[in-house]
């Protein structure tokens, strides 16, 4: 009846997919008591929700491109915008389109 830290990281393992496990289990490294035991999973008040017009963009993004962040879980969003800014840059892009942020996503198997 509650969800631990353990049980997160079996669901991430087993249902994330290949491309994208190494940086989704960076989430699991430090889970904060150094021992690797699984308490009970509470997000930080920081952690509930992030929205959007927080986030810090460091190149221009189309609106339609902003608006589909909604889709991400509120504590993955600013490392969406920063991996994908970097995954644009990486391939010579000066801005984040639709066509970026999917083949990003299809990058990473999603």
């Amino acid at each position: 009846t509650k969800v631990t830290l353990a049980i997160m990281q079996e669901v991430a393992d087993k249902f994330t997919p290949t491309k994208f496990k190494a940086k989704f289990s960076a989430v699991f490294e430090d889970t904060g008591n150094g021992d690797g035991s699984s308490d009970e999973f509470e997000p930080s008040e920081e952690e509930e929700d992030v929205p959007i017009d927080s986030l810090t963009f460091t190149m221009p993004w189309e609106e339609e491109v902003k608006e589909m962040l909604e889709q991400v879980p509120s504590p993955f969003r600013k490392a969406a915008v920063s991996n994908t800014e970097e995954y644009a840059r990486k391939h010579s892009h000066d801005r984040v389109t639709a066509e970026v942020f999917e083949a990003f996503r299809e990058e990473l198997g999603m």
